[in-house]
Protein backbone atom coordinates (compact mmCIF):
# COMPACT_ATOMS: atom_id res chain seq x y z
CA UNK A 1 0.00 0.00 0.00
CA UNK A 2 0.86 3.64 0.26
CA UNK A 3 2.95 5.18 2.98
CA UNK A 4 0.94 8.37 3.53
CA UNK A 5 -0.12 9.66 6.91
CA UNK A 6 -3.73 9.57 5.62
CA UNK A 7 -4.58 7.30 2.67
CA UNK A 8 -8.05 8.64 1.74
CA UNK A 9 -9.53 11.81 3.19
CA UNK A 10 -12.83 13.71 3.09
CA UNK A 11 -13.65 16.57 5.46
CA UNK A 12 -11.58 19.34 7.04
CA UNK A 13 -7.95 19.02 8.07
CA UNK A 14 -6.29 21.93 9.89
CA UNK A 15 -3.09 22.95 11.63
CA UNK A 16 -0.69 20.08 10.94
CA UNK A 17 3.09 20.18 10.61
CA UNK A 18 5.24 17.27 9.41
CA UNK A 19 9.02 17.58 9.66
CA UNK A 20 11.91 15.27 8.77
CA UNK A 21 9.76 12.49 7.27
CA UNK A 22 9.97 10.10 4.33
CA UNK A 23 6.83 9.06 2.47
CA UNK A 24 7.90 6.56 -0.15
CA UNK A 25 5.66 4.24 -2.15
CA UNK A 26 7.69 1.08 -2.60
CA UNK A 27 4.99 -0.88 -4.46
CA UNK A 28 4.83 1.50 -7.41
CA UNK A 29 2.00 3.44 -8.92
CA UNK A 30 0.08 4.57 -5.84
CA UNK A 31 -0.66 8.28 -5.36
CA UNK A 32 1.30 9.67 -2.44
CA UNK A 33 1.54 12.98 -0.62
CA UNK A 34 3.40 14.49 2.29
CA UNK A 35 0.18 14.31 4.33
CA UNK A 36 -2.60 12.70 2.26
CA UNK A 37 -2.56 10.22 -0.62
CA UNK A 38 -6.03 11.10 -1.98
CA UNK A 39 -8.54 13.80 -0.91
CA UNK A 40 -12.00 14.25 -2.42
CA UNK A 41 -15.40 15.92 -2.15
CA UNK A 42 -17.55 15.07 0.87
CA UNK A 43 -21.32 14.48 0.75
CA UNK A 44 -21.86 17.96 2.20
CA UNK A 45 -19.23 19.99 0.36
CA UNK A 46 -15.60 20.50 -0.51
CA UNK A 47 -12.77 18.89 1.43
CA UNK A 48 -10.68 21.63 3.05
CA UNK A 49 -6.99 21.37 3.92
CA UNK A 50 -5.95 24.49 5.84
CA UNK A 51 -2.69 25.58 7.47
CA UNK A 52 -0.87 22.29 6.90
CA UNK A 53 2.90 22.27 6.35
CA UNK A 54 5.53 19.72 5.34
CA UNK A 55 9.20 20.52 6.01
CA UNK A 56 12.48 18.77 5.24
CA UNK A 57 10.67 15.70 3.89
CA UNK A 58 10.96 13.33 0.93
CA UNK A 59 7.81 12.31 -0.96
CA UNK A 60 8.47 9.71 -3.65
CA UNK A 61 6.35 7.43 -5.83
CA UNK A 62 6.25 5.88 -9.28
CA UNK A 63 2.65 7.15 -9.31
CA UNK A 64 1.19 10.62 -8.80
CA UNK A 65 2.89 12.53 -6.01
CA UNK A 66 2.63 15.91 -4.35
CA UNK A 67 4.29 17.63 -1.43
CA UNK A 68 0.96 17.89 0.45
CA UNK A 69 -1.50 15.62 -1.43
CA UNK A 70 -0.97 13.03 -4.18
CA UNK A 71 -4.36 13.45 -5.88
CA UNK A 72 -7.33 15.71 -5.16
CA UNK A 73 -10.88 16.06 -6.44
CA UNK A 74 -12.98 19.10 -5.56
CA UNK A 75 -10.87 20.37 -2.66
CA UNK A 76 -9.82 23.67 -1.17
CA UNK A 77 -6.16 23.85 -0.17
CA UNK A 78 -5.21 27.06 1.66
CA UNK A 79 -2.36 28.43 3.76
CA UNK A 80 -0.26 25.30 3.14
CA UNK A 81 3.42 24.84 2.33
CA UNK A 82 6.12 22.35 1.42
CA UNK A 83 9.67 23.52 2.20
CA UNK A 84 13.24 22.21 2.23
CA UNK A 85 12.42 18.78 0.84
CA UNK A 86 12.09 16.72 -2.31
CA UNK A 87 9.09 15.53 -4.32
CA UNK A 88 10.03 12.80 -6.81
CA UNK A 89 8.21 10.60 -9.31
CA UNK A 90 9.41 7.58 -11.20
CA UNK A 91 7.08 7.75 -14.20
CA UNK A 92 3.99 9.83 -13.54
CA UNK A 93 2.68 13.22 -12.39
CA UNK A 94 4.46 15.30 -9.78
CA UNK A 95 3.66 18.67 -8.19
CA UNK A 96 5.27 20.70 -5.45
CA UNK A 97 2.00 20.77 -3.50
CA UNK A 98 -0.49 18.62 -5.46
CA UNK A 99 0.35 15.81 -7.88
CA UNK A 100 -2.95 15.56 -9.76
CA UNK A 101 -6.17 17.58 -9.52
CA UNK A 102 -8.94 15.45 -11.05
CA UNK A 103 -11.79 17.98 -10.82
CA UNK A 104 -12.28 21.65 -9.87
CA UNK A 105 -10.20 22.62 -6.85
CA UNK A 106 -8.90 25.86 -5.35
CA UNK A 107 -5.37 26.38 -4.05
CA UNK A 108 -4.71 29.69 -2.31
CA UNK A 109 -2.11 31.41 -0.14
CA UNK A 110 0.22 28.41 -0.41
CA UNK A 111 3.79 27.82 -1.53
CA UNK A 112 6.48 25.31 -2.45
CA UNK A 113 10.22 25.79 -1.90
CA UNK A 114 12.13 22.61 -2.64
CA UNK A 115 13.31 20.04 -5.15
CA UNK A 116 11.35 18.23 -7.87
CA UNK A 117 12.98 15.13 -9.34
CA UNK A 118 12.21 12.77 -12.22
CA UNK A 119 13.68 9.44 -11.14
CA UNK A 120 13.20 7.72 -14.50
CA UNK A 121 13.85 10.55 -16.94
CA UNK A 122 10.47 9.78 -18.55
CA UNK A 123 8.09 12.02 -16.60
CA UNK A 124 6.84 15.10 -18.40
CA UNK A 125 4.14 16.39 -16.04
CA UNK A 126 6.08 18.22 -13.31
CA UNK A 127 4.73 21.44 -11.80
CA UNK A 128 5.78 23.82 -9.05
CA UNK A 129 2.30 23.87 -7.49
CA UNK A 130 0.29 21.20 -9.41
CA UNK A 131 1.49 18.59 -11.88
CA UNK A 132 -1.78 17.87 -13.75
CA UNK A 133 -5.00 19.85 -13.33
CA UNK A 134 -8.54 19.48 -14.62
CA UNK A 135 -10.07 22.89 -13.75
CA UNK A 136 -8.66 24.98 -10.93
CA UNK A 137 -8.49 28.34 -9.22
CA UNK A 138 -4.99 29.12 -8.00
CA UNK A 139 -4.32 32.43 -6.30
CA UNK A 140 -1.62 34.03 -4.17
CA UNK A 141 0.76 31.10 -4.53
CA UNK A 142 4.41 30.72 -5.42
CA UNK A 143 6.91 28.00 -6.22
CA UNK A 144 10.68 28.17 -5.84
CA UNK A 145 12.46 25.24 -7.46
CA UNK A 146 15.74 24.83 -5.61
CA UNK A 147 17.02 21.81 -7.51
CA UNK A 148 15.90 19.41 -10.22
CA UNK A 149 17.60 16.85 -12.41
CA UNK A 150 15.26 17.99 -15.24
CA UNK A 151 14.67 21.74 -14.70
CA UNK A 152 13.63 22.20 -18.33
CA UNK A 153 10.64 19.90 -17.70
CA UNK A 154 9.30 21.60 -14.55
CA UNK A 155 6.51 24.12 -15.17
CA UNK A 156 6.39 27.08 -12.79
CA UNK A 157 2.85 26.70 -11.47
CA UNK A 158 0.92 23.96 -13.39
CA UNK A 159 2.43 21.58 -15.93
CA UNK A 160 -0.57 20.01 -17.69
CA UNK A 161 -3.91 21.87 -17.77
CA UNK A 162 -6.81 19.80 -19.17
CA UNK A 163 -9.71 22.17 -18.51
CA UNK A 164 -9.31 25.92 -18.25
CA UNK A 165 -8.95 27.45 -14.84
CA UNK A 166 -7.67 30.67 -13.36
CA UNK A 167 -4.24 31.50 -11.99
CA UNK A 168 -3.87 34.91 -10.34
CA UNK A 169 -1.14 36.65 -8.35
CA UNK A 170 1.20 33.65 -8.58
CA UNK A 171 4.87 33.38 -9.47
CA UNK A 172 7.68 30.87 -9.72
CA UNK A 173 11.46 31.07 -9.51
CA UNK A 174 14.32 28.78 -10.35
CA UNK A 175 17.34 30.35 -8.68
CA UNK A 176 20.52 28.83 -9.96
CA UNK A 177 24.13 29.82 -9.80
CA UNK A 178 26.00 29.78 -13.09
CA UNK A 179 29.78 29.75 -12.90
CA UNK A 180 31.59 31.00 -15.96
CA UNK A 181 35.09 29.81 -16.64
CA UNK A 182 37.29 32.88 -17.25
Amino acid sequence: GSNCFIKNFQGTLKNLVFENCEFIDTEGGNPIGGIICHASLTQTGYTVIDNCHVRNTTVQSAGDCGGIVGTIKECIIRNCSFTDGTVATGRSVCGGLIGKNNSWSRIENSYFVGNIMDLSGNSTVLGGIIGYSDSHEIKNCYAVLMESNVPEKVAGIVSDIRTAGTISNCYSLYPQVICLDS
